[in-house]
């Protein structure tokens, strides 16, 4: 979660939006656990609950997991603003400012107006790089951690644009918007770009092969969503 200011007198939304942003993926990962793979997380295949020891080990992967995202995420607004020239670059975890509490924040003080897309595209081009790694490492070991890690940094265009554009009343420093404001493109346009990524993504996941693969490339200039045809 990110909220992102192109000078300091950019107003920040409510706390509780945030927390509203937050709980959607670890509702989600959560319903996912317990409902399709709660034999998967129990000692003995016939055990038909999930034993106190286990449920607390599971959570704790979970948040770590999105702990990870949060942290990959904001690292990759601040990389691209340090590609990018932007001066006073900072990032805070935690943090209570404001009144307002915030699990992450990614802040410049001033940045070339040209290169304000890469550095609101930078939060998923980071977590589409924390993706494609989940993804190898959850072939190879399909830990619950890896498969938590897959649904933040999967779903995390996707969530954050709907959170965006038709949960709140659109704050200018959120992401989704910044991006559809800077492209031109309409929310509907770039919630599409989210739910095809994260269609196709989800896809690759569960049958296991890359047929199509969705990325993002960046410059100090300009964002590309890409498709990679693999036959």
């Amino acid at each position: 979660m990110r909220i992102m200011h192109i000078s300091p007198k950019t107003d920040r939304p409510p706390a509780s939006q945030l927390f509203k942003k937050a709980l959607i993926p670890l509702l989600l990962s959560l319903i996912i656990l317990f409902v399709s793979t709660p034999s998967a997380m129990a000692s003995d295949t016939r055990q038909r609950h999930v034993s106190p020891t286990s449920a607390i080990e599971g959570l704790a992967q979970i948040g770590m997991a999105y702990i990870t995202h949060i942290v990959i995420h904001e690292t990759g607004h601040a990389a691209i603003a340090n590609h990018v020239g932007a001066d006073g670059i900072s990032m805070e975890f935690l943090t209570n400012s404001g009144g307002n509490f915030f699990l992450g924040m990614s802040n410049v003080t001033s940045i070339d107006e040209d290169s304000i897309l890469p550095y609101s595209v930078g939060g998923e081009f980071a977590a589409n790089l924390t993706f494609e790694y989940a993804l190898q490492d959850f072939r190879r070991e399909p830990s619950l951690f890896n498969k938590s890690l897959l649904l933040f940094s999967g779903t995390d265009f996707l969530m954050y644009s709907l959170y965006a554009f038709y949960m709140t009343d659109g704050n200018p420093s959120y992401d989704p918007i910044i991006i559809s404001e800077t492209t031109g493109l309409s929310k509907d346009v770039v919630f599409s770009a989210a739910l095809l990524q994260t269609i196709l993504n989800a896809q690759r996941l569960y049958s296991g092969h890359d047929r199509i693969i969705p990325y993002i490339t960046l410059d100090r200039y300009s964002a590309i969503f890409n498709l990679k045809l693999i036959f």
